[in-house]
């Protein structure tokens, strides 16, 4: 069911032949991989995984290396960024600029890539938007499905999916993720309201 809901959002959003999926190792983005993969591939799409290693989390080069692993096995070529931010204030909004001027510099013209924002992450984002203050409902918005980011055009197909439904996909399908120990930590204002 998963497969058919991704491939027909995938198809109505007319994708180019090389479809680029910015990989964490988590289990979203490892679902959201696993599926592309599957669909895409037999259907010659050209699929590229992009880990982006912080080096911010002691763990980053463990992800690393499970990243480049998980790929070998399942023939998906991985592309890793290894960035140095130095700054602690806003750390994750300096990542997600960096990531995003990263993706924009590496990915051809036109292309998409795919990121696994899912149902959860849209309610979260409604929630901080509140809590920072936004108090009149025509401003509040979530996550979009498509955006264009300069020359790439960045697509969430797990968007309506629920964070639970992900989950037992991933079990199903016996894929291997990691868990990121960053997520709780509640000084990230993302953390406070998913925990």
């Amino acid at each position: 069911m998963l497969n058919k809901i991704i491939y027909n959002y995938l198809k109505k959003s007319n994708i180019n032949k090389f479809i680029f999926i910015g990989y964490s190792g988590g289990i979203d983005s490892t679902v959201l991989l696993n599926l592309t993969n599957i669909i895409f591939k037999q259907k010659n799409y050209y699929i590229f995984a992009i880990h982006i290693n912080h080096n911010i989390n002691k763990n980053n080069n463990i992800w690393e290396k499970h990243c480049i692993l998980y790929c070998n096995i399942k023939n998906i070529s991985l592309l890793i960024i290894r960035i140095k931010i130095k700054i602690k204030l806003n750390l994750e909004k300096k990542c997600r600029n960096f990531r995003l001027e990263i993706w924009n510099k590496i990915i051809p013209n036109n292309s998409s890539l795919l990121l696994a924002h899912h149902n959860d992450d849209q309610i979260e984002t409604i929630f901080l938007k509140l809590i920072k203050g936004i108090n009149y409902l025509s401003k509040i918005y979530g996550i979009k499905k498509k955006i264009k980011f300069k020359k790439i055009y960045i697509i969430k197909p797990l968007l309506n999916i629920e964070k639970n439904f992900i989950k037992y996909y991933a079990y199903k399908n016996k894929l291997l993720w990691i868990n990121d120990n960053s997520n709780n930590n509640n000084k990230y204002d993302r953390n406070f309201i998913r925990n």
